[in-house]
């Protein structure tokens, strides 16, 4: 638009032949230059270049390069033409200094960042072409040999044509990358910033040599000498520090290439515990995004005190000192993960200067370790269980093999006696023989059921039957029996109801007052009471007025095999308190020996049971019997 103004005005101004200098379209010229020369600038700062100072000082030593000629050629004979007066004197300086300042800025944005899309070249080429071709129509215009139609024409035809073919380039406007910082290769580059910065120099050096005593020329080119070393000292110091930076961001990006493609999640963090880097890890292995606050993010809550406490004396440690821990970690998804940390400190290093905290993912290992542990374990249950097999097994041949061969043998004898001598016996002889057969024969029978119930208790165990049942049913049917019927028991208690096992409760009563029958002498006072719980169970306390059980005896009273009495003269075999013991525990009771107040023992089984429901048909229908009142005894404890 502005050359358009000027070629406007310039024919208006010949068509009328008054063409002068300065004229409006000058004013437009060097408002277009600013403008060009501000658009160059806003174009290399909105690069986003990592622009650093070495390349402005390069700009400005291949300004110093061009400046000289421009300023020997163009600046000083500007103001040396008069003709124009002051105002011709100033345009004409100006159209130098805004050819120079347009120069510089080229040169930065070259250096900075070379074009690298076919718009760019374009439009860096028109201005480049413009430049050199307003120098070449200064030096012709001074010299008085420019005129309409020159080859100098022709520049500023391709400056228009190459910044329309620029703007119109599809690659024009589109996004790029910032580049990275990166050492700048100096061939090419390099030998033109110092071919154009010794131009001052071998100006002055020519100059010198043709024995040229011009003291502006000296003045000019001296000064563009010593500006130039001045910057060539200032750029050597630059590119120093340049050096450093550059190697330091290496060794990071050395660094964060290597931490984000491994698996273990890489944290830095300060002494006080805050996070200055999260590698990516922690997103893939965790589920958790960058945060600064690692410690309440992921791990777990029960772990947080010992993870800062770890920090915490991590950061007062010596350089290089290492601390290992493990800790669990709850992912973005609620899944609970093992992870071992291993913390440096790294305080004094120049790049790092923080904690660095390794998490290594252990879950596998650590559940291996556990399925291991529970393999252990159940081996050595199993071995402890085949050990009290084993034991059992010695001490059930130990202490049943009398008990066992007693009634065998009787049971022989007698029948070899029936057999033998059987019409040589009278009835009364034989009947009695008869009983004795029956009695040894139903203890045997006992005692096998008893051996095979508390085996499969033992190992199987079993889930009580509850039914509904009428507790005083099981006494008075037992103490029907032999050896029970004896008029020293006495049943306490009222008629009542339980929810419990008819069969597992009938065996206890047997196995409770059959011992305090047994182990005390004839007539000795037994008291028997059943009580009613209030969760449905029952508690059955059996107290006799015999010489009591030791209380170092009691707890192993309840273990298979094992008698009071073991002169053997007391008949049984040690299997009744076991599995009285056994029944309660399956109902979730216990079984409790304690001495009865006045002298004697006590013996307290707890039933519980559940909330009544309706019986089903294949409940124990409950007797209604008629309670006998004896005279009462002693009541057992609740």
């Amino acid at each position: 638009m502005t050359d358009g103004r000027w070629s406007y005005l310039y024919l208006a101004a010949a068509a009328a032949d008054a063409l002068t200098f300065p004229s409006p379209a000058d004013a437009l010229y060097l408002v277009g230059y600013v403008v060009l020369i501000g658009a160059v600038l806003l174009a290399t700062v909105r690069s986003r270049s990592p622009s650093t100072g070495t390349d402005i000082l390069d700009a400005l030593l291949v300004s110093l390069g061009i400046g000289t000629p421009v300023w020997l050629l163009w600046i000083a004979p500007a103001w040396d033409d008069t003709s124009g007066g002051r105002t011709g004197q100033l345009v004409g300086v100006s159209y130098g200094l805004v050819v120079l300042a347009l120069g510089t800025a080229l040169a930065w944005r070259l250096l900075a960042t070379p074009p690298r899309t076919v718009g760019e070249r374009f439009q860096v080429g028109a201005i480049a072409i413009l430049a050199v071709t307003n120098l070449a129509y200064a030096i012709a215009t001074y010299r008085g040999e420019y005129f309409p139609g020159t080859p100098i024409d022709l520049g500023w035809l391709a400056t228009f044509a190459l910044l329309g073919a620029g703007a119109l380039h599809p690659s024009t406007g589109t996004e790029r990358a910032p580049p990275r910082l990166a050492a700048r290769r100096y061939g090419l580059r390099g030998l033109l910033v110092w071919a154009l910065a010794s131009v001052p120099p071998a100006t002055l050096l020519v100059h010198v040599a043709t024995g040229g005593r011009d003291g502006r020329v000296l003045l000019v080119t001296a000064a563009a000498t010593f500006s130039g070393l001045a910057l060539f000292a200032l750029r050597s110091r630059t590119s120093t520090r340049l050096a450093e930076q550059l190697a330091r961001a290496e060794e990071n990006a050395r660094f964060e290439a290597l931490v984000e493609h491994i698996d273990d999640v890489v944290i830095v963090h300060a002494p006080d515990g805050a996070v200055r880097y999260l590698s990516t890890a922690a997103g893939r292995r965790w589920g958790l995004p960058p945060t600064e606050d690692v410690i309440g993010a992921a791990v777990h809550p029960d772990d947080r005190t010992r993870y800062r406490d770890e920090l915490a004396h991590l950061a007062v440690a010596r350089s290089g000192a290492t601390r290992r821990f493990q800790v669990r970690i709850l992912r973005g998804d609620g899944e609970q993960r093992h992870v071992e940390v291993t913390a440096v400190h790294q305080l004094d290093h120049p790049q790092l200067r923080g904690l660095v905290a390794t998490g290594h993912d252990v879950t596998d290992r650590e559940r291996h370790r556990e399925e291991l542990a529970a393999h252990a374990e159940a081996e050595q249950r199993v071995a402890d269980q085949l050990r009290r097999v084993e034991q059992m097994k010695d001490t059930f041949l130990t202490a049943v093999s009398h008990d066992i061969r007693t009634p065998l043998t009787a049971i022989r004898g007698m029948a070899e006696l029936l057999e033998m001598r059987g019409e040589e016996l009278t009835t009364t002889t034989k009947d009695d023989v008869i009983r004795r057969l029956a009695r040894n024969a139903e203890a045997l029978e006992t005692l096998v059921l008893d051996l095979l119930d508390l085996d499969r208790f033992t190992r199987l165990g079993a889930e009580p039957e509850r039914v509904r049942v009428r507790l005083d049913h099981h006494v008075q049917t037992l103490l029907t029996r032999e050896p029970y019927r004896r008029e020293a028991i006495t049943v306490t208690g009222e008629p009542a109801e339980a929810w419990v096992d008819a069969v597992m409760l009938e065996r206890i009563v047997e196995n409770l007052v059959g011992n305090a029958v047994k182990h005390t002498p004839p007539r000795t006072p037994v008291w028997v009471r059943l009580d009613a719980a209030d969760d449905g169970g029952a508690r059955l306390t059996v107290e006799d007025a015999g010489d009591g059980i030791p209380a170092a005896q009691r707890e192993e009273m309840v273990r298979p095999f094992v008698r009071g009495d073991q002169s053997r003269s007391t008949p049984g075999h040690g299997v009744g308190l076991t599995l009285s013991a056994t029944f309660a525990r399956l109902h979730g009771g216990s079984l409790r020996i304690a001495d009865r107040p006045g002298g004697g023992a006590r013996i307290v089984v707890e039933l519980p049971g559940r909330c009544a429901t309706p019986p089903t048909s294949g409940n124990v229908a409950a007797a209604h019997i008629p309670m006998a009142h004896a005279p009462a005894g002693p009541r057992g404890r609740a």
